[in-house]
Parts: C-alpha cells; structure tokens; sequence
C-alpha cells in the first residue's frame, strides 16, 4: 500500500441528540485512490448537507460524517497517518 503521508485530525461536535462526539479522523479527499478503491463499496454517491464532512474515522475504522456545523472546536492535525499492508490507517510519528 501507499506510505504517503496523511494527515490525521482530532476535533469534537454535537450530535443530534446533543451529546459530544470526539473523532479522530482523515478527511476523505486526503485519502489515497487506491485506499478509496478499497474502501468505498459501489458508486452511489450522496450528497452531504452543509457543514457535514465525509471523513474516516480511525479508532471505528470506517467511514464516518463529521458535522462542523455543529463543531465545539475546530479539528486540529493531531498526527500523520499511512496505508498499512492490512489496509487500515496507521498512525506514524
């Protein structure tokens, strides 16, 4: 897989049922295409409402909506990540 560099990201919003939701993430358009190609299942595409953000989440390790509509913070780099052999997002120093 790519060791291209990506960079990870940490930021907090509320849910619709109000509660605080802390993600740590890469957005989508960071993501390399082969990785896409692994991870995106079929072509639907759907379009997101103002403020939501497509992005993968790294602890669930899966695709995620990020809401900055509603952020308590904005997102800050945290870290740099790359594509493992096991197609996940490792985390590098």
């Amino acid at each position: 897989m790519s060791n291209q560099d990506i960079p990870i990201y940490t930021g907090s919003f509320r849910k619709k049922d109000e509660t605080i939701r802390k993600m740590t993430f890469a957005y989508k358009s960071d993501l390399p295409e082969e990785f896409l190609k692994g991870n995106v299942k079929g072509v639907r595409s759907v379009e997101l409402p103002t403020g939501m953000k497509r992005v993968w989440d790294i602890e669930a390790d899966a695709f995620r909506t990020f809401n900055e509509a509603t952020a308590t913070d904005s997102p800050v780099q945290t870290a740099y990540g790359h594509v493992g052999d096991d197609d996940t997002i490792q985390l590098i120093s």
